[in-house]
């Protein structure tokens, strides 16, 4: 069988966790060390998402998990993109649960909308806040 159909199982037994199958906590781990376990970032290196306009907008948080995001002279951290490791289900899981947390009143991320988005060529380098506008 080929690896990710879904029914391997490790040396122990326990079950892989199939990329398109893991929860939103689980993805999450990529971004806690930045913007903390609680969403609230690190005061002068990386923005909170609580209530982020980025997380808000469906275009633009998109733009940054496929491409990274480097803010300026607001906060010192550059964020690497996450275009190669996240499946567009991926994307939509870990948006949503984001949103859950810090942006309730966000309208929930479409897997229909994430490809639209990942149909456009990458910019690069990391997204700016001039691509944001």
């Amino acid at each position: 069988m080929l690896a990710g159909c879904g029914e391997e199982t490790s040396t122990n037994s326990d079950p892989i966790v199939i990329r398109s199958q893991r929860t939103g906590p689980q993805l999450y781990v990529s971004c806690q060390a930045c913007h903390a376990q609680t969403g609230s970032g690190i005061q002068g290196m990386a923005p909170p998402l609580v209530n982020s306009q980025i997380l808000a907008s469906n275009d633009h948080i998109i733009t940054v998990l496929r491409n990274g995001y480097k803010s300026g002279r607001q906060y010192a951290a550059i964020m690497t993109g996450f275009d190669q490791q996240f499946s567009n289900e991926e994307m939509v899981t870990l948006v949503n649960w984001m949103r859950s947390n810090w942006s309730p009143a966000s309208s929930d991320m479409t897997l229909e909308h994430v490809q639209k988005l990942r149909a456009r060529p990458l910019l690069g380098r990391q997204a700016a806040p001039t691509d944001l506008q």
